[in-house]
């Protein structure tokens, strides 16, 4: 599935920005086999993502959670993990992630992630 949950950009958008990250959990813990990725526009310290279930985030699964995406003209190390890939692990075993270099226009670094059925 993929996903951009909204921004929380002003103090009127946080309930949706809280229930948007939720929801997201909410279906990669609920969807057997699920690949859920997207902007979250949160990293994995938002509670939101707390509780993952089954489900792994590929950038933590590989010792790569701190490279930031976001803003994609500052260096990784300064930007923030905002951008996921979410995966049941009983189903996937994460073989690889990356954050790639600034493509075109984007305020966002690309992801990818490499995964093995079990």
């Amino acid at each position: 599935m993929a996903v951009h949950t909204r921004a929380p950009s002003a103090r009127g958008s946080m309930p949706q920005w809280v229930a948007h990250v939720q929801g997201v959990a909410d279906v990669c813990r609920s969807t057997p086999g699920a690949v859920v990725a997207g902007d979250l526009n949160a990293t994995l310290d938002h509670p939101g993502l707390a509780d993952l279930g089954p489900c792994v985030d590929a950038a933590a699964a590989t010792g790569a959670a701190g490279l930031g995406t976001w803003p994609a003209d500052v260096p990784r190390v300064l930007g923030a993990p905002i951008d996921h890939v979410l995966v049941d692990a009983r189903v996937w075993r994460v073989t690889g992630f990356g954050v790639l270099p600034r493509t075109g226009t984007s305020d966002h670094r690309p992801v990818v992630a490499h995964l093995a059925r079990r």
